[in-house]
């Protein structure tokens, strides 16, 4: 030890080198299709391997000394690099040893809590007890040992310092860092060794972590666990996914960082350099998402974590819990996310079908006694627990070939999500953005699915006992900001292929499980399931099984009262539940919602419908669910020949009403209003034009093509004998023509020939969904006349304009004649002698 001012402090070192954890199967003769062993064989698999721990332990011999910065005692360890490797067989083997230790040394939720022993305790009686006035106020055993003891603590304190009474004192300071946790998840039972690298699929990478903590001598504990960086990779051998890096940190740009203004423009710019080119030298960078898993940790960039979580802990109070996770990328590749899907769960048995309610007879409760008020209350406990969530600038990648590092995608993102949990839960979801893109040009292709909109969700859910009667209360309020959908027609084909291949793999999977199921033996690794799972039983044990395979709402609280079948088909469904009532509501409040159909060759909107604010209410859906919308929908079409709206449904009143309770279902759809459709000849030829586009892209699309590229909505045509420049003519001049991104530029137009028009940039028109006057200028190569400003465009017809001045006294006139080619389907505006 050595000596340090006025105390000795003794240092410690520990070091524990290549800890390892292995697993050891024994597979018998009736599973021998796992791998060669003849009649009996084991496998030995490395779980956990060389891993290194030391930590230096710094302990003050005299205990806490008044004035000393110095914790009681100090603990600063480090890990070396974590490699964890587990198969489908290792994963089960550690959930059924967990969920063995809960079971031992938990407390099993269907089992109601004992009596307080002391209740019934000669000694201790409460009206003895009462007698003291320190327990005077008590209401029973518990509370007035508790005020004695509160008394004996506060004699006990008298003699300390101010220091030690309040307890700020720190007793124990830890701190521990580890570089890297490493992952690796295999498929299958892994008995085939030689096989095992062909059934690594995915790995996880933990970079950079620390631990704090510090403990106080009143109680008081702090955590602190930072992680700079979590990265999962795609590990497939021979796969053909592009996009290997499917978690890691979003790359932040500049112009991300200093505005969140255009998220359109600055979030795609970051992630667009990530994904390269083909054969791009970030090609094995982690920052790019086509990087691939090294054996060798990755060095992350200095700067703040990504994810932090602080835990707070008091003696007699709530822990409190605040966790930022910041700019997570999650990539999802369909078939392997399935893959993922289905080890997670491969732990978990199938289970039995369960039985109908009327199932559960009267004598389940046989030879029980009501449970009192108290003891109900007591089965009801609260998790003691605070917490708040919040992860800033989300993006989910759902790729629709991943092969292809040019695969079109749907990203989803969000600005921040907050959960929080104090006393009610509450949900905050701000900025929603979807968007659609080609991933190797994403600043190029990118344009908005949905606008971003807030979710604002918060739960109140309460248990209350009372009478003997026990109440289960939840109130869930949902409020949705202003929904807008811009779809066009190959959007709406990406997300059904998307989802039809969602579809297809979910059908396959269930269907191999189910093969799986039917044909899996009796035994597995020699292990039965009745061992892997065993099931908890009381000294009443049909009792309890009984109840547990019933209903959450049906299930027996202290085993007090009797239902038959006939009551779980009443109407009455919140009064359901043996002892219980449960009452659950939902409202969903939407302030707006409103569809647009967009032509992509134009990038101009078709259909729009639009549903003003409207709420969605729902009750009781634990047994069955009803919902209830009043909803005011209105609908209208474009009219591109006079470049307006034209409405198609006039408002309109309805009422939906739904109901699912068992295998019944029922939807009513009511008005009291009259339904009014406004059908013309522009509209039905639209509805045509639209319908021989889908056509054309469905088969192109199944033939393997691209989607047909972008066309001018206008050509402008020179029949005027003399060579002119023409410009998009912006009334608020040249600054708002650069605000607006619109090119304002001259350009020669010859005469007799013509020349692709439009007047902004195809993103904008796509947003622009009000309709808006659009003029040119014309400008004639002569000389002889000033420039002609306003022209107008949008309508059919023809217009004359005055030149000016006059040339030798005589006032000339162009005619500007606009009409819509049916055939093209684009505007011609034609500039020609008036005569």
């Amino acid at each position: 030890h050595e000596v340090g001012r006025d105390w000795d402090v003794n240092h410690i070192s520990l070091a524990l080198q290549r800890i390892g954890l292995k697993s050891e199967f024994v597979i018998d003769e009736d599973t021998s299709d796992h791998g060669s062993f003849g009649q009996r064989g084991e496998q030995v698999l490395q779980m956990l391997e060389d891993v290194d721990y030391k930590m230096d332990m710094h302990v003050l011999m005299q205990g806490h000394i008044a004035g000393c910065p110095r914790p009681v005692t100090e603990l600063v360890g480090m890990l070396s690099p974590i490699k964890m490797k587990l198969t489908e067989y290792q994963y089960k083997m550690v959930y059924d040893l967990l969920m063995m230790i809960v079971r031992v040394f938990g407390n099993d939720p269907n089992v109601p809590a004992p009596l307080d022993p002391l209740i019934g305790d000669r000694l201790l009686d409460l009206d003895i007890l009462r007698e003291n006035p320190a327990t005077k106020a008590a209401t029973d055993t518990r509370q007035a040992l508790a005020n004695l003891r509160q008394i004996d603590d506060a004699k006990n304190n008298a003699s300390l310092s101010e220091e030690q009474r309040a307890g700020q004192y720190a007793t124990v300071d830890m701190f521990v860092t580890l570089s890297t946790i490493q992952l690796e998840l295999f498929q299958g039972s892994g008995f085939d060794l030689d096989s095992m690298r062909k059934a690594s699929f995915t790995r996880m990478d933990i970079n950079d972590l620390t631990v704090k903590y510090r403990a106080k001598a009143n109680g008081d504990s702090k955590a602190e666990i930072a992680i700079v960086a979590v990265r999962a990779y795609d590990t497939r051998p021979g796969t053909d996914n592009q996009f290997t890096q499917i978690i890691s940190p979003t790359i932040m740009s500049q112009s991300r960082s200093a505005s969140t203004g255009d998220r359109s423009e600055s979030a795609p710019t970051a992630t667009s350099v990530a994904a390269g080119s083909e054969g791009s030298p970030d090609t094995h960078s982690h920052g790019s998402m086509h990087a691939i898993a090294q054996d060798t940790p990755v060095e992350e960039d200095g700067g703040s974590p990504q994810l932090v979580c602080h835990v707070d802990m008091r003696p007699n109070q709530d822990m409190v819990v605040l966790l930022t996770l910041d700019s997570p990328r999650i990539i999802l590749v369909l078939d392997h996310v399935f893959m993922l899907m289905g080890f997670a769960t491969s732990a978990f048995p199938p289970q039995p079908p369960q039985a109908p309610p009327v199932a559960l007879q009267g004598g389940a409760a046989k030879g029980k006694s009501p449970a009192s008020p108290k003891s109900s209350q007591m089965t009801e406990t609260t998790g003691g627990l605070i917490y708040k969530v919040d992860i800033l600038h989300a993006e989910i990648i759902l790729l629709a070939n991943p092969s292809s590092r040019a695969s079109e995608a749907l990203i989803l993102s969000v600005n921040q999500i907050i959960l929080a949990q104090e006393g009610l839960f509450c949900a905050t979801m701000d900025e929603i953005g979807v968007s659609l893109c080609t991933i190797d040009r994403r600043q190029e292709t990118s344009r908005n699915v949905m606008d971003p909109f807030t979710v604002i969700t918060t739960m109140d859910s309460r248990v209350t006992s009372s009478g003997g009667q026990t109440s289960q209360v939840s109130d869930v309020s949902v409020d949705v900001g202003n929904l807008l959908l811009r779809l066009g027609l190959n959007d709406v084909l990406l997300m059904l292929e998307i989802f039809n291949k969602a579809m297809e793999l979910m059908y396959r999977d269930s269907s191999q499980g189910s093969a799986e199921q039917s044909s899996e033996p009796t035994g597995d690794l020699g292990l039965r399931a009745s061992s892997v799972h065993p099931q908890v039983r009381t000294s009443d044990e049909s009792d309890v099984s009984s109840a547990v395979s019933a209903p959450p709402a049906l299930r027996q609280e202290g085993g007090q009262g009797e239902r038959v079948g006939s009551e779980y088909s009443s109407p009455d469904i919140s009064a359901l539940a043996s002892g219980r009532i449960i009452k659950e509501t939902m409202r969903a409040t939407v302030a707006s919602l409103r569809v647009v159909i967009i032509r992509d060759m134009f990038g101009l909107p078709v259909y729009a419908c639009t549903a003003r604010e409207f709420h969605v209410d729902a009750t009781d859906w634990s047994l069955g669910v009803r919902v209830r919308s009043d909803v005011q929908l209105q609908a209208s079409y474009f009219n591109r020949r006079n470049s307006h709206w034209e409405p198609v449904i006039e408002p309109w009143r309805f009422v939906v009403n739904m109901a699912y309770e068992g295998d019944v279902q029922r939807i009513d759809i009511s008005a009291a209003d009259r339904l009014l459709v406004n059908a013309s000849h522009a509209l039905i030829e639209e509805t045509l034009g639209v319908a021989a586009q889908w056509d054309d892209e469905v088969a192109k699309r199944a033939q393997g093509g691209t989607a047909s590229g972008e066309r001018m909505p206008y050509v402008l045509v020179n029949r005027t004998g003399i060579d002119c420049h023409v410009w998009v003519d912006v009334a608020e001049g040249a600054a708002a023509a650069r605000a607006q991104r619109i090119d304002t530029s001259p350009v020669l137009l010859r005469d007799g020939e013509s020349l692709p028009w439009r007047f902004e940039d195809w993103r904008r028109r796509r947003e622009q969904l009000e309709a808006t006057a659009h003029h040119i200028g014309i400008q004639f190569a002569n000389g002889k006349w000033e420039w002609l400003r306003r022209v107008q465009v949008d309508r059919e017809g023809v217009r004359h304009y005055t030149l000016q001045p006059a040339a030798d006294g005589i006032h000339h006139r162009v005619a500007v004649e606009v009409r819509l080619d049916a055939v093209n389907l684009v505007k011609r505006v034609e500039l020609r002698s008036p005569l």
